[in-house]
C-alpha cells in the first residue's frame, strides 16, 4: 500500500520506483529528473548496490521530496568524496517505463503488470520514452520500414484502459521533452488524481 512520509512545513516524500524493459531509457530519465530538479542526493537503497536519487519537486505551489529509483545496475555516479548515505523506504508509485520504438516493451509492461505480487495496488503511471524518435521519424517522412515497431498513443492507452491506469505520458528523456509531466502525472496518481488517458 501507499505510505505518507510526513516532514516538516507540510512537505511530502514520495517514493517512485521505474520498472520496465532494458534499454528503455530509465537511467536517463532519471537523470532527466535530476537535471530539472534541486537539492539532488544520489544515494543508495538499503543493502542495496542499487543507486537512486532524492530531489525537491514543486507542483501546484506544494513542495515534495521524490525518491526515485530502477531496478536496473544504472551507472549513476554518487559526488565525488562525499559519504553515499543508504535510505530504507517503501515505494508509493510505479512508473511502468516502455520505449515508444519497441513494441516488445511494451509487452514487457504488460507482463510486469500481470505479475504485482511485490507491489500490490500501488498507484501507477505508464511513461512511453524515446517519443523524439518517432516524431523524428515521421518528420522525415520514411517508407513503411520499422513503423510496426513503434507504439502508438491509441496502442498504449489500450493497455492502460486494461490495467486500470489513468496515467499516460509519452516523453523524451534524451531531448527533455515532457519530463516535467511525468513527475505530475507520478505525484498526481499518488494523491488518488484521476487522469484521462489523453496526451498531456
Amino acid at each position: 500500500m501507499s505510505r505518507r512520509f510526513p516532514f516538516p512545513y507540510g512537505r511530502n516524500h514520495i517514493n517512485i520506483l521505474i520498472s520496465g524493459a532494458s534499454g528503455c531509457g530509465a537511467t536517463s530519465l532519471i537523470e532527466s529528473f535530476i537535471s530539472m530538479c534541486d537539492e539532488v542526493l544520489i544515494h543508495n537503497e538499503f543493502y542495496s548496490d542499487t543507486v537512486a536519487c532524492q530531489f525537491r519537486f514543486f507542483m501546484d505551489n506544494h513542495l515534495y521530496i521524490i525518491r526515485t529509483c530502477d531496478l536496473s545496475e544504472n551507472p549513476l555516479t554518487p559526488p565525488v568524496d562525499h559519504p553515499v548515505p543508504e535510505l530504507h523506504y517503501r515505494m508509493d508509485v510505479i512508473i511502468y517505463l516502455y520505449s515508444i520504438d519497441d513494441l516488445d516493451s511494451l509487452y514487457h509492461v504488460m507482463d510486469l503488470l500481470e505479475v504485482k505480487d511485490e507491489v500490490g495496488d500501488l498507484p501507477c503511471v505508464l511513461v512511453g520514452n524515446k517519443v523524439d524518435l518517432r516524431r523524428t521519424w515521421e518528420i522525415m517522412g520514411r517508407s513503411n520500414e520499422g513503423r510496426n515497431n513503434f507504439v502508438s498513443f491509441k496502442e498504449a492507452a489500450i493497455v492502460a484502459e486494461e490495467y486500470n491506469i489513468s496515467w499516460i505520458v509519452e516523453c523524451s528523456a534524451r531531448t527533455g521533452q515532457l519530463i516535467p509531466d511525468v513527475l505530475k502525472a507520478a505525484v498526481s496518481s499518488y494523491l488518488g488524481k484521476k487522469g484521462k488517458r489523453k496526451r498531456i
